[in-house]
């Protein structure tokens, strides 16, 4: 029952680290004019791999047996929270900080040319939910092969 409590704080301080660090890439992009600029959600996925890794990381030293199938869960609970932390971030942002920001995502393919903030936050659950399994499956399968090696990596190391 321990080790549960450890990893729930582990799903809080990392989805919180992850929120934080999406938001400073978000305010370090609107303080030199670029937060309409998609392609920087790309450093969002940066800042949650890096974060995912060190999560995997942590779970491994603190298992002896490596348990793929646990961890995999315990690193998408901590992304799904940190999605589900963006998306009320978005929400507040855009209905009382600048409403304005809305019309800029108008031209996207997803939404047809009408937007609206709860369209918006779907987008930003879909698009935070297929990163996130694409990320977790990745770090997952590098600790798996790093901690438990295969033949053939085996073979790779000499």
């Amino acid at each position: 029952m321990k080790s549960l409590k450890i990893f729930q704080i582990d799903y809080i301080k990392y989805s919180l680290l992850m929120f934080a660090g999406i938001v400073l890439i978000f305010i370090s992009a609107k303080l030199v004019g670029l937060e309409h600029a998609g392609e920087l959600r790309f450093l969002n996925i940066i800042v949650v791999a890096i974060l995912s890794a060190r999560m995997a990381k942590g779970f491994t030293k603190k298992k002896s047996e490596y348990d793929w199938l646990r961890g995999y869960f315990h690193i998408m609970i901590a992304n799904c929270l940190a999605i589900l932390y963006s998306i009320i971030g978005f929400v507040v942002y855009a209905t009382f900080i600048d409403p304005s920001f809305v019309e800029y995502f108008s031209g996207w393919v997803l939404f047809g040319g009408a937007t609206s903030v709860v369209m918006i936050a779907g987008s930003i659950a879909m698009e935070g939910a297929a990163g996130a399994i694409i990320v977790t499956l990745a770090v997952m399968n590098y600790y798996q092969y790093k901690k438990q090696p295969t033949e053939v990596t085996k073979n790779w190391q000499g």
